[in-house]
């Protein structure tokens, strides 16, 4: 006979303690905190939630660092926050995340210009992707230069995306991703516009643009000065007379120099668009970029030159001088010395030389590869031997260059053909 009892209920599992402040929903955790506000002048206090996370620690560990940017009075209200709050509260972001130079920050300031002279008073979340795609082509319709482009979208970006991710999620998502950087590559239609003469700089040009970089140098008024204004000097020669690009010749190390062939290994290119101290090593811009470049003795002796000038600049600058595994040949010889030379130095000493010389200012170091193909053509060399020497497999400035200056030579045959029929008649 079975016995007849209570049956035993069984216990329910006790609900673990969350941590102060965090809640639970659906298997889902938040946290609730309070900021103060102020309505009809008197000050109160507005409860607001997080977003939800998968376990209470994470919500918990979100929440206190809330709770610590309230008390440092950084919080920013995902609701209403301003264009210019977050702006300022990412630089503060970017500050702490680690050991950053004063003129690091200094350009991610800088490079904000734009936006919040554009953006402030407006809600961070109701920017559109479309007025930031606005923003950078008229920037670049109005002819500012990609690296200071480049700048803005850099930061931008940065920016952008640190506001749509955790613990701020501020935005539903980052509008920088929908927005196509400005084209900086010329077009047919601008080539054909353009007189073929004013891609480059002719025989006499170069010789004056050269001698007021060296005149330059000269007026230098210390040692350090005086070693950056011979090293463009070089630079703008070796430039012309090799048909490098500004990043490939920014890139090279003593070991690219075939000394015994008279020629360059070009396999790199310097990106520094994101400032020097973050320049990046990549190969050059096309497959067929990757090349030997032959070059005269001339070009030999002044890479020989600046090799050993730069040794001389190390002992200069001593402990100043960075440390790296990289022997790069043209250096950075201002803030930040023995990193290489920064494509956007050269630039901007190019547009002083040019200002002495009298000569255009949209004039680049670029020009000066086109310069390469001027004199080559003048000099004999054909069309397919110059486009393997610049790494250039087809490009139409390439081909208007070589055209425009062989020109008269070919007329001059044609004569000679002409007087060679008049003979043949006689």
């Amino acid at each position: 006979m079975e016995k007849k009892g209570k049956e035993k209920k069984a216990k329910k599992p006790r609900k673990k303690k969350l941590p102060t402040g965090v809640r639970e929903r659906d298997g889902r955790f938040t946290f609730r905190y309070t900021v103060p506000i102020t309505v009809n002048g008197k000050k109160r206090r507005k409860f607001k939630e997080t977003i939800s996370y998968p376990t209470a620690q994470a919500a918990f560990d979100a929440g206190v660092l809330i709770k610590a940017d309230i008390i440092n009075n950084r919080y920013v209200d995902p609701d209403n926050v301003l264009f210019e709050q977050w702006a300022e509260k990412f630089l503060e972001i970017y500050e702490r995340s680690g050991k950053k130079k004063s003129n690091t920050l200094k350009v991610r300031r800088g490079s904000l210009r734009r936006p919040l002279k554009r953006w402030t008073g407006r809600k961070l979340k109701e920017i559109a992707a479309y007025e930031y795609q606005e923003l950078l082509d008229e920037m670049r319709s109005e002819g500012l230069s990609k690296s200071t482009i480049t700048q803005t979208w850099s930061t931008m970006g940065m920016m952008f995306e640190k506001a749509a991710n955790k613990p701020y999620s501020l935005i539903a998502h980052d509008i920088t991703e929908e927005v196509t950087f400005p084209d900086f590559s010329t077009t047919v239609e601008e080539l054909e516009d353009q007189d073929p003469a004013e891609l480059y700089f002719e025989k006499d040009k170069l010789a004056l643009l050269l001698r007021a970089a060296e005149e330059m140098a000269s007026a230098a008024s210390n040692e350090e000065e005086a070693f950056r204004s011979k090293q463009l000097f070089r630079a703008f020669f070796i430039l012309a007379y090799s048909g490098l690009r500004i990043g490939e010749l920014c890139a090279l190390e003593d070991k690219d120099i075939l000394e015994a062939t008279k020629q360059l290994r070009v396999i790199k290119n310097l990106d520094a668009s994101g400032g020097i101290q973050k320049f990046v090593i990549d190969t050059p811009k096309t497959k067929s970029s990757i090349r030997t470049v032959d070059v005269t003795d001339r070009v030999i002796a002044a890479l020989k030159t600046q090799i050993h000038e730069r040794k001389k600049f190390r002992l200069l600058v001593g402990k100043r001088y960075a440390k790296s595994d990289r022997n790069f040949i043209f250096i950075n010889a201002r803030a930040f010395p023995g990193l290489p030379m920064s494509p956007r130095d050269a630039e901007e000493h190019m547009k002083i030389v040019l200002n002495r010389t009298g000569f255009p200012l949209h004039l680049t170091p670029h020009n000066l590869r086109h310069t390469y193909v001027s004199l080559s053509a003048e000099a004999g060399i054909d069309l397919n031997s110059i486009q393997r020497q610049i790494g250039h497999t087809k490009d139409a400035a390439t081909t208007r260059i070589y055209n425009h200056v062989t020109e008269a030579r070919r007329r001059a045959d044609v004569e000679k053909l002409d007087a060679l029929i008049d003979s043949i008649g006689k």
